[in-house]
């Protein structure tokens, strides 16, 4: 998470040392984007894993 984040304060400090406007934008999606398209994911699975374990079921061993 603390990659993705650090991509959008990329885009912050480019703005603050002088640049275009736009790099907020630009690296503020770019960031979203990857929370969504990894750390999502990873996040609903630990979730599910924790519902499981909660109702006594066992976690499938694939997955």
């Amino acid at each position: 998470m603390a990659f993705f984040e650090s991509i959008a304060v990329y885009g912050w400090l480019l703005v603050w040392l002088g640049g275009p406007r736009q790099q907020i934008l630009l690296w503020s999606a770019v960031s979203l984007i990857g929370m969504l398209g990894v750390a999502l994911p990873n996040g609903l699975a630990y979730w599910r894993r924790w519902d499981q374990v909660a109702n006594g079921t066992r976690p499938s061993a694939i997955g």
